[in-house]
């Protein structure tokens, strides 16, 4: 995710100049940069928490396969085993 804060972080900048600019009195567009920051505010926020709902579900799930593995373990190298011939016949029919 750390992409996404990058880029977040240079849309940011690219728009305090630019609020800057249109700022000055009879702007026709004074407001844009105004209504564009509140939008990214929100993209932040919807961002963050899908990033949260991501990760704890993997969590989860990382949790699950290890009691699984711990439990059955032959079974868990059979899958692991069968799933490898699978990719390298795919891989294979290139």
């Amino acid at each position: 995710m750390s992409n996404t804060g990058s880029a977040l972080r240079e849309v940011d900048s690219l728009l305090v100049p630019a609020t800057n600019a249109t700022n000055a009195p009879g702007a026709p567009a004074a407001d844009a940069p105004g209504k564009v920051q509140e939008r990214l505010k929100k993209a932040k926020k919807k961002i963050a928490d899908v990033q949260y709902v991501v990760v704890e579900k993997s969590r989860h799930t990382a949790r699950v396969a290890d009691d699984y593995v711990h439990e059955s373990p032959w079974t868990a190298i059979g899958v692991a085993a069968a799933v490898g011939v699978l990719i390298g016949w795919l891989i294979d029919r290139r």
